[in-house]
């Protein structure tokens, strides 16, 4: 069985340096076009749902090329083993 995980604050900072600005859950949200809700969520670890709709608009934001891995997905299998 695997987990799957979320960490956006690696590409979240990326896109602070690319914009030049701090940004905070609105600024995402609005920009990605995705509840802010779901993305305060999503940053701090409280989801137990993956809609591929958001997380589709995240990437798009947060330019991860399409049919690319995406980053901030993170799979732990059950015996400790990282994977994407």
């Amino acid at each position: 069985m695997a987990m799957i995980e979320i960490d956006l604050i690696p590409v979240w900072h990326a896109k602070e340096r690319e914009l030049g600005k701090r940004l905070n859950v609105k600024d995402v949200a609005e920009g990605a076009g995705v509840d802010w809700k779901t993305v305060a969520n999503l940053r701090d670890g409280k989801t137990t749902r993956f809609d591929s709709g958001p997380i589709a608009r995240l990437c798009q934001y947060f330019g991860v090329p399409e049919g690319g891995t995406i980053p901030f997905l993170i799979v732990r299998y059950n015996n400790g083993e990282d994977g994407q």
